[in-house]
């Protein structure tokens, strides 16, 4: 189960969205951070302050999208990113305020409270959850797996 973009470039690979709608990116950094009380926060705002990314081996394209997000609102992309070794160790960072980050709207959507988040993009920018898979024989348990977690995700529609 992965964001459809992650591995979009797959064509062996079969697969399930599990909601039709695309998720929105935002910006998300710590709720005391001195941008967040600028309110609407942008690409321009955040281009010189640590940036937080999981490691290729949490995400696959994370540093790509976030180079593709600077580069589609024409800013130079930062050199250097911040790397985390999970979504859990990249909310912290956020909430200590050690960096701000760019994802999809569901990633920290338990911690409306604790980080401030601004919707920065959607259309291009955007992706749907899906379950992926290529072993026919896989078939079934794929589909099954799919209508439980389509019905989860109905919460975020």
């Amino acid at each position: 189960v992965l964001y459809e973009s992650e591995l979009e470039d797959q064509v062996s690979l079969k697969s399930i969205p599990l909601h039709e709608r695309k998720l929105k990116v935002c910006i998300y950094m710590a709720k005391n951070h001195p941008l967040a009380r600028k309110g609407n926060v942008t690409l321009a705002d955040i281009k010189n302050e640590p940036i937080g990314i999981l490691k290729k081996d949490c995400s696959l394209d994370f540093e790509k999208r976030m180079n593709g997000f600077f580069e589609m609102s024409g800013i130079k992309p930062p050199g250097v990113y911040q790397e985390y070794a999970s979504r859990r160790d990249l909310e912290i960072g956020l909430m200590a305020g050690r960096c701000v980050t760019c994802v999809y709207e569901t990633m920290f959507v338990d911690e409306e409270n604790r980080l401030f988040s601004n919707e920065i993009a959607s259309g291009d920018f955007s992706s749907r959850i899906v379950i992926f898979w290529k072993d026919e024989k896989m078939d079934t348990k794929a589909r099954s797996l799919a209508d439980v977690l389509k019905e989860k995700l109905k919460r975020y529609s």
